[in-house]
């Protein structure tokens, strides 16, 4: 748990700084010193996930070939991650918890159709709102370099 505290520590330190360069960065974004510092910041954290993987895949690797002529702790291994992905209830609109899987369906599917429902755009609001002088009018010459056909050179 230690161990963890300090890998913690040391990752939210690192992008904490990497949010104070990038700050200094918008302000003096010429300065090569703060480029280099966020790059050894970058290279630092980098390090830090890299030890992550490696030690997740030298465990996934070694449980694979511990648990290989015993496929009875394998395949516990496997439906045991299965089971910690699978939901076993749901609430549905009267507060109800369901199991059945049809139901469940049901439910996910009302809840995505619910959420990504159109809603009735009104466009006079949009109108107006668009000729309010909020935004400043594109000159006709910034306006011919943003709808010039893209290239690579």
């Amino acid at each position: 748990a230690k161990r963890n505290k300090e890998k913690w520590g040391q990752q939210n330190t690192l992008q904490l700084e990497i949010v104070d360069l990038e700050k200094l960065m918008q302000k003096n974004p010429g300065s090569n010193q703060i480029k280099e510092q966020m790059n050894l910041v970058k290279h630092k954290l980098n390090l830090l996930e890299q030890k992550d993987i490696v030690r997740d895949l030298k465990f996934m690797k070694q449980n694979y070939f511990e648990n290989a002529n015993k496929t009875g702790r394998w395949l516990a291994y496997v439906l045991k991650k299965e089971r910690e992905k699978i939901i076993h209830q749901l609430q549905d609109e009267l507060g109800i918890l369901q199991n059945n899987e049809e139901e469940k369906k049901k439910i996910a599917l009302k809840y995505f159709e619910d959420l990504y429902r159109q809603k009735i755009i009104e466009t006079d609001k949009i109108d107006q709102y668009l000729k309010t002088d909020r935004m400043s009018s594109i000159e006709e010459e910034k306006r011919n370099i943003l709808n010039r056909e893209i290239t690579l050179t």
